[in-house]
């Protein structure tokens, strides 16, 4: 039996050695039923078993259930930072907030890569994604939140995201996603902010994920 056959066969937990958020765990964390006929998705991985075992160290395969970043706040209004007045940080009319997907799994870098260490010129956006191979991409604010979310704030993978904000994919202008210590509490929450193409990348670091390939 391959990897990704086994994937719903694998221990109830968030992920191990072999990079798999459990589906079942997934299931528990957004209030899904284990046996709602819609998951009939979760049973297809569509990347090669030589991708999965090559990244199992780096990526996370993550099962994704498509909810928007405002579905997923709801479950979890105190992980995501508020403003001074106790609101959510983004205003609810920002497009990306309420965009939904196609359920699928998703193949996620673990760690940001902060390739801007090795850029020493402003303006750069454009030379991070050449860094990228053709297999990946940035992925979406919502892909990201996902993750976390999943991943669960005592997880190495959420501190990875502690040290800068970090390019997504969505809105055109990069969205930095970092956790942060919250004011009055002392669990990381994430937090929204814009990054300007103009940036000094030397502080930005840029998420990545795979794209799915045809075995």
């Amino acid at each position: 039996m391959s990897k990704a056959q086994k994937i719903r066969k694998t221990p109830n937990r968030r992920g191990g050695a072999d990079g798999i958020i459990n589906i079942y765990h997934a299931c528990r964390t957004f209030g899904q039923s284990e046996r709602d006929e819609n998951l009939i998705w979760s049973k297809e991985v569509f990347f090669p078993e030589n991708l999965l075992k090559r990244t199992a160290r780096t990526h996370s395969l993550v099962p994704d259930f498509g909810l928007s970043i405002i579905e997923m706040r709801g479950f979890y209004p105190e992980r995501f930072e508020p403003n001074r007045y106790g609101e959510f940080t983004w205003s609810n009319n920002q497009s990306f907030l309420k965009e939904r997907e196609t359920p699928a799994w998703r193949l996620i870098r673990k760690e940001p890569l902060f390739t801007a260490k090795r850029i020493r010129w402003r303006n750069d956006l454009e030379s991070q994604l050449k860094l990228l191979s053709q297999y990946r991409y940035v992925p979406s604010a919502r892909r990201v939140i996902n993750f976390l979310l999943l991943a669960g704030p005592h997880s190495d993978w959420w501190k990875k995201y502690r040290y800068g904000p970090i390019r997504t994919g969505s809105e055109g202008c990069q969205i930095g996603i970092y956790t942060t210590n919250a004011k009055y509490n002392q669990d990381s929450v994430i937090n929204f902010d814009v990054v300007y193409p103009i940036a000094d990348v030397s502080h930005i670091g840029i998420s990545s994920a795979y794209n799915p390939i045809a075995q």
